[in-house]
């Protein structure tokens, strides 16, 4: 949808997947890893040599991020931790997400990825305006704060470029997109302080 021009119908519609998802009272999960497993690599990882200023910067702060948000998560629960627009699709019976890693975590990290998709708009997927409007719409209909929205939205970028580097971190075309999601979060936390 969101490829086709409806990205805002796409979006609301993902929002309905993970409320439908989130119905049930949180509960035990035992076994399943834990944010906290899965961000190890952002807290570990290693900068090239010939890194940019600005990506060592960038990483530098996810991590102090990251850390805050593990440290203060709330709304613990079983997470389908990859919720995004190509990881859902429409059956006879409506909307039906799959893939599901199955993490335990906060409740607001359910929609963060969500953030970077669909793959393939960059022109869409980067703008402030988006993830702003995107924050707005999802931490309201989705019962979570919205500052906390994007923090963990620009941790898991900073996670996502950790993974693909697969070593120390020299450079990643989401290196923008990381950028706008640390300052939304910056300006969300600065407005909300006013």
């Amino acid at each position: 949808m969101a490829r086709a021009g409806q990205d805002f119908e796409a979006a609301q519609s993902l929002l309905a997947v993970a409320c439908g998802l989130h119905q049930a009272p949180a509960g035990e999960a035992s076994g399943y890893p834990r944010l906290e497993d899965w961000f190890a690599p952002l807290l570990k990882a290693e900068m090239a040599p010939g890194c940019s200023p600005d990506m060592i910067a960038a990483i530098a702060a996810s991590q102090r991020l990251v850390l805050h948000l593990l440290q203060t998560q709330t709304d613990l629960r079983p997470l389908h931790g990859d919720l995004h627009h190509d990881n859902v699709l429409k059956a006879p019976r409506g909307y039906c997400a799959f893939d599901a890693k199955g993490i335990v975590g906060e409740r607001a990290f359910e929609l963060a990825n969500a953030f970077r998709h669909p793959k393939g708009c960059a022109l869409l997927v980067g703008t402030q305006r988006r993830v702003l409007a995107l924050a707005d719409l999802w931490s309201a209909g989705f019962g979570v704060e919205r500052q906390r929205l994007l923090q963990w939205a620009a941790v898991k970028c900073a996670l996502s470029i950790v993974w693909r580097s697969r070593g120390p971190v020299l450079h990643d075309e989401e290196q923008g997109l990381l950028a706008r999601l640390l300052a939304c979060a910056q300006e969300s936390s600065t407005a909300g302080a006013l």
